[in-house]
C-alpha cells in the first residue's frame, strides 16, 4: 500500500519540477546535437581525402564541439560542487520522468549524490578541458606549418 501512495503523490503535478524537467530535456537536447554533428564530421573527414593537406576547417568544428562539451562539463561541476540544491532537484526531476514513463531506475540516487560521483565528473572535466587545450594546439601549429 505504501508504494502505491508514493506513485499516486508522485503522479501529481509538481510546479518545482517543471524546470529542472526542462533543463534536463535541453541538456540531453543539446549532447544529442552534438553526438550528431560529431558523426557528420567524422564522416566528412572520411569522405573527402583532400583534408590531409587541409585539416584547419574540420579542426575549428571539432574544436567548437570539444568546447561546448567542456562548458556542459564545467557547469556540472558547479552544480555539484557549489549548488547541492539545483542537482537534487535534478534528480527528482529525473526521476518524475522515469515514474511517468514507468522505466526502471538504473542507478541508485546514493550514487549519484556521492562523493566518487563528484570526483569522476570533475576528472572528465579535466580531461575534456586538456583535450579542447590540445585541439588549440593542433590548430595552431597547422597553422603555422
Amino acid at each position: 500500500m505504501g508504494g502505491s501512495v508514493l506513485h499516486v503523490n508522485a503522479m501529481k503535478p509538481n510546479t518545482e519540477r517543471r524546470a529542472p524537467i526542462a533543463l534536463l530535456l535541453g541538456v540531453l537536447a543539446f549532447c544529442l546535437l552534438l553526438v550528431l554533428l560529431a558523426g557528420q564530421e567524422l564522416m566528412f573527414v572520411m569522405r573527402v581525402p583532400a583534408l590531409v593537406s587541409e585539416p584547419l576547417p574540420s579542426i575549428r568544428r571539432i574544436f567548437c564541439m570539444s568546447l561546448a562539451a567542456t562548458a556542459i562539463l564545467a557547469l556540472w561541476v558547479v552544480i555539484l560542487t557549489r549548488r547541492r540544491d539545483i542537482w537534487s532537484r535534478l534528480l527528482d526531476a529525473n526521476e518524475s520522468i522515469h515514474v511517468r514513463l514507468g522505466l526502471p531506475a538504473r542507478w541508485g540516487r546514493g550514487f549519484s549524490e556521492s562523493r566518487v560521483f563528484t570526483i569522476l565528473v570533475s576528472v572528465l572535466f579535466g580531461l575534456f578541458g586538456l583535450v579542447t587545450v590540445g585541439i588549440v594546439a593542433a590548430y595552431f601549429y597547422l597553422k603555422g606549418i
